[in-house]
């Protein structure tokens, strides 16, 4: 009770901070609000304005009434802020009337309990002086404890056994929870693997198109390349080359070079050549393709 007591002194006391700092905080507040700006002088001034004097008063008369308006609320604001304190004291008012009534209920349970031992005492000196009924009631009441001892007793061994049964019953029902989550899992272990099998097969799938579709163009390309070569003197028939050639993404050659020389610098000459002629070159149409052509080789053979 004691502690309790502090407790509530102490939660007092820092409410009562709490709420001065709070109000100091709004007083600071409302002294520092910002006035009401007037209008700056133009920092160059070309020639005087004559100045309306009702003007003036009218622009006055609003500044004075916006003051009015910010004062008044200012002061609805200290007034609830007021309000709310008092609301506050109240209430710890209250707490402390709790207190109070709490020290006063803790005195008179000391005194039931002293009045309790008193009593306890005088009919204890009332059994003393009785003693054959004391024997005879104490003997009836052993007989009432033992009889309550062997209830509890089949009641402890009827629990004892439900809980068993149960215990029973959640192993059984963990195991098929258990069961299920392997089954599950066996599934989905499954699932992955059609899935991943799917997948590698539409991938391969895939890249025997792309594979079919970069041979087509490359033949295309070697078309083109071979209408635009003109057949230079000394070009033997059954003479063939290695060409490189790197692309951009619009077809267009960047860079043309006889890797393996076709015999004859002539002959090289004639090949970079009929390459550049045929700029640009045929691409497919699937731009994820164009790395495939970024940088390409083939064997130039006009006889294809």
């Amino acid at each position: 009770m004691k502690k309790e007591t502090g407790r509530l002194t102490r939660a007092f006391v820092f409410a009562v901070i709490v709420h001065v700092v709070f109000l100091s905080f709004l007083i600071v507040s409302f002294e520092w609000t910002p006035k009401t700006p007037t209008a700056g002088a133009p920092a160059h001034v070309v020639k005087a304005v004559a100045v309306d004097e009702k003007k003036v008063q009218a622009e006055m008369r609003k500044l004075q009434q916006a003051k009015d308006r910010a004062k008044a609320r200012k002061d609805e604001e200290l007034k609830r802020v007021q309000q709310r304190l008092a609301q506050e004291k109240q209430r710890l008012k209250q707490v402390e009337e709790q207190r109070h009534a709490a020290d006063a209920k803790r005195k008179a349970d000391l005194q039931a309990e002293k009045d309790k031992e008193a009593k306890r005492l005088a009919d204890l000196k009332q059994k003393q002086q009785d003693e054959a009924n004391r024997q005879q009631k104490l003997k009836e009441q052993q007989a009432a404890a033992e009889k309550q001892r062997q209830e509890e007793e089949q009641q402890r061994q009827a629990e004892e056994k439900k809980r068993q049964e149960e215990a029973k019953r959640q192993a059984a029902l963990k195991a098929q929870q258990e069961k299920e989550r392997q089954q599950k899992a066996e599934e989905e272990r499954q699932r992955k693997e059609a899935e991943q099998a799917l997948q590698q097969q539409l991938a391969e799938e895939k890249a025997q198109r792309d594979q079919g579709v970069v041979d087509q163009y490359i033949g295309l390309i070697k078309q083109k390349v071979t209408r635009n070569w003109v057949r230079p003197a000394g070009w033997q028939t059954g003479q063939t080359c290695e060409v490189h050639i790197q692309l951009i993404p619009d077809g267009e050659v960047v860079n043309v070079q006889v890797a393996n020389s076709c015999g004859s610098p002539l002959s090289d000459q004639s090949v970079e050549t009929a390459v550049t002629r045929a700029s640009p070159l045929p691409l497919p149409p699937d731009p994820t393709l164009f790395d495939r052509f970024r940088d390409i080789k083939f064997i130039f053979n006009p006889k294809e």
